[in-house]
């Protein structure tokens, strides 16, 4: 009976990398589409002694009901401020509802009358303004968001990926997605490391990379001093490894493939200018062997990058 052999299929190398990839966009995009939540409210309404007007728990009810989801939050946690003002005369009730941001900025302004002491009679009235005030900041939010680029300087620390840390400078190019999402790009040339064996070889590693990372903002917001985002990405790029003895040896290009997980936190310098600070582990996705040539047709192993690393980040954008 013959034996049917089917040739086994080594995934490429680059699929790999485009697999892992894609594994740290979809872990953080979902994060970021979780903030499309409606946007938390705080209602301030203060009656007047005797007002027959309704009380806020009764108008935020209502309100829910009517938009048929959570809308209203304590003070501290809103987004949207709305303010009820009444003035209640013999002959005459005012209700005055305005709408704030968290600047303090006024968003609208609407103003409700009815006869003295009719102010029971609004009920319907004021949760149908409260209404349009919480959908129209909804919708506003809801909106496609532009998108700003900035662009600086980088520097970077690896730890545990070469025998001793390595330093790389580069530019740094930033998408930012409003508050909701960043996409960074870094190009690093890394300094040489030398290398050397108990047998006499010695070699300088270096490198060259380009880092993707994606980043959900976690907090902070495009208008504050401060940010924090949690980022996943990958680094590709090549070893050079330029043997120094024995001398005259070929230079040598190795596979630089890690995936990267970090923590980064920025700083508004003014001007538009911004400093950010990242840390986080790396995982070796190729783990690169390195070797020297010792004779014309000999080799001696000299390293081979760890499983583990770190990476520490400095960055400068404008």
């Amino acid at each position: 009976m013959s034996q049917v052999v089917r040739p086994r299929v080594c995934p490429s190398r680059i699929t790999i990398l485009l697999w892992a990839f894609n594994l740290c966009v979809g872990l953080v995009l979902p994060l970021t589409a979780a903030r499309a939540d409606s946007i938390p409210v705080y209602l301030e309404w203060e009656r007047p002694l005797g007002s027959t007007c309704p009380p806020a728990k009764v108008l935020e009810q209502d309100v829910e009901e009517t938009l048929d989801r959570p809308v209203f939050t304590s003070q501290k946690a809103a987004q949207l401020y709305i303010t009820g003002f009444i003035e209640e005369q013999h002959d005459s009730t005012l209700v005055r509802l305005s709408a704030r941001n968290r600047k303090g900025a006024l968003l609208g302004t609407r103003e409700l009358h009815a006869v003295g002491g009719g102010c029971a009679a609004l009920r319907s009235d004021i949760v149908l303004v409260l209404t349009l005030l919480v959908e129209r900041e909804q919708i506003l939010s809801d909106a496609p968001s532009a998108l700003t680029t900035s662009f600086g300087p980088s520097g970077t620390l690896m730890l545990h990926v070469l025998p001793r840390w390595s330093a790389g400078v580069g530019p740094t190019l930033v998408l930012d997605i409003a508050d909701s999402l960043q996409l960074r790009w870094d190009l690093s040339y890394f300094l040489p490391v030398p290398v050397r064996t108990a047998s006499g070889i010695a070699a300088d590693l270096h490198a060259v990379s380009l880092t993707m990372r994606a980043c959900p903002h976690l907090l902070g917001s495009s208008d504050s001093d401060w940010t924090l985002h949690a980022c996943g990405g990958l680094q590709v790029g090549t070893w050079l490894i330029s043997q120094t003895e024995p001398s005259g040896r070929a230079l040598q290009l190795r596979l630089l493939a890690q995936g990267l997980v970090e923590l980064r936190a920025g700083l508004r310098l003014g001007s538009g200018a911004k400093l950010e600070l990242s840390a986080g582990p790396s995982l070796a996705i190729s783990r690169t062997s390195v070797y020297a040539s010792y004779a014309a047709d000999s080799r001696v192993f000299l390293y081979r990058v760890p499983l583990v690393g770190a990476q520490l980040q400095l960055a400068l954008t404008f």
